[in-house]
């Protein structure tokens, strides 16, 4: 019987079958250069295990000199939707919670998160979140 190998052995394996060599990290499909999410107010979900993804919203940006992949999410609230599976998120984003959604107190400094764990952003209007996600003192556009 063999022994286990190591996952960068099958990494290696992967990259080879691929053949990737470090000229193909200027190609498009690494994704070091995405600005397509601008800095703002989102309605987003989380990964939290299995199929279960948590609703989010929050002020979210890249992180200053950081990798192309982190991003922090400020006056973060997990909206608890109380059963509420009619109302669209997209209603939610533009017209702000609906009045049986419970929502606690902003999260009160800045939750890092990465690119790969934001699952279906959708901007939000600033006016109708104001009261439960205000926009952070420091924001810069």
């Amino acid at each position: 019987m063999r022994g286990r190998q190591s996952g960068a052995f099958f990494q290696r394996q992967l990259m080879q079958w691929l053949d990737f060599t470090e000229a193909d990290t200027t190609l498009p499909h690494n994704n070091q250069t995405g600005e397509h999410m601008k800095p703002g107010l989102y309605l987003f979900g989380v990964p939290s295990g299995g199929s279960v993804c948590v609703l989010r919203v929050g002020w979210l940006r890249k992180v200053k000199d950081g990798d192309f992949d982190e991003y922090e999410c400020l006056n973060q609230v997990a909206p608890r939707r109380n059963g509420d599976y009619t109302t669209a998120l997209t209603d939610a984003a533009l017209k702000g919670p609906p009045k049986n959604w419970n929502i606690l107190d902003p999260f009160p400094t800045p939750c890092p998160t990465l690119r790969i764990h934001i699952f279906h952003p959708l901007p939000c209007d600033e006016k109708a979140w104001s009261k439960h996600c205000p926009k952070p003192k420091d924001w810069e556009e």
